[in-house]
C-alpha cells in the first residue's frame, strides 16, 4: 500500500492467502479506520505479526534466539494465549500485511499500532481470543505524527514485545 491506489484495490484483499476463509472485503478493515486515498476508505487496517508465518525474521535477524511461528503446533507449544497474530495498525505505517516488530529493539514502533480506540489498538491472539490495549506512555501518543520519538524503554513497546515471540 506504497500508493492511493494499493490503500483502496479491493484486489489485493481478494488475492490473499485467508480471503477463502474470511471472504467478505470489509472485513479487513476496521470501521474506525480514518484512513483514506483518492476520495475512497482504505481496504485494510489490520497487519500480522512478522514473527508469524514465515521464518524470515528468524533467518534474517535472529536476535537473542527469538523463534518465529509457522506450524499450529510450534504455537501450541508456545503458549498461543500470549502471542498475539492480528493486529489493528495505525493508518500512517500500514504499507503491507506485516506488521514489525523488532526484538533488538533497533526500531522501536517501525510500525505503529492504531490510536483509534480511544488511544488504544486492537490484537487478536492466537488461542482466539481478542484485547484491546490501551497506549499509556505519553510518547506513545505521538505515534504516526512527524514529530515521534520512541526509546527502547517506552512501556507500550516493552508490552507489545513481551506478547510478539519467545525464546
Amino acid at each position: 500500500m506504497k500508493n492511493p491506489e494499493q490503500a483502496t484495490n479491493q484486489v489485493f484483499i481478494r488475492q490473499c492467502k485467508l480471503f477463502p476463509y474470511t471472504s467478505h472485503v470489509a472485513a479487513y478493515r476496521c470501521p474506525a479506520d480514518p484512513g483514506r486515498a483518492s476520495g475512497a476508505a482504505n481496504v485494510r487496517s489490520y497487519s500480522m505479526n512478522g514473527w508469524m508465518g514465515s521464518r524470515s525474521m528468524e533467518t534474517d535477524s535472529r536476535p537473542a534466539g527469538y523463534r518465529t511461528f509457522v506450524r499450529e503446533s510450534e504455537l501450541a507449544a508456545a503458549r498461543p494465549a500470549d502471542l498475539w497474530v492480528l493486529l489493528d495498525e495505525h493508518e500512517a505505517s500500514i504499507d503491507d500485511g506485516w506488521f514489525l516488530v523488532t526484538m533488538d529493539d533497533s526500531r522501536p514502533f517501525e510500525s505503529f499500532p492504531a490510536t483509534r480506540h480511544q488511544k488504544g489498538y486492537g490484537l487478536n491472539f492466537a488461542d482466539a481470543h481478542v484485547e484491546t490495549k490501551k497506549l499509556r506512555d505519553p510518547n506513545s501518543q505521538s505515534l504516526g505524527t512527524s514529530n515521534f520519538q520512541i526509546s527502547p524503554k517506552n512501556s507500550d513497546w516493552l508490552q507489545l514485545k513481551q506478547w510478539t515471540t519467545t525464546r
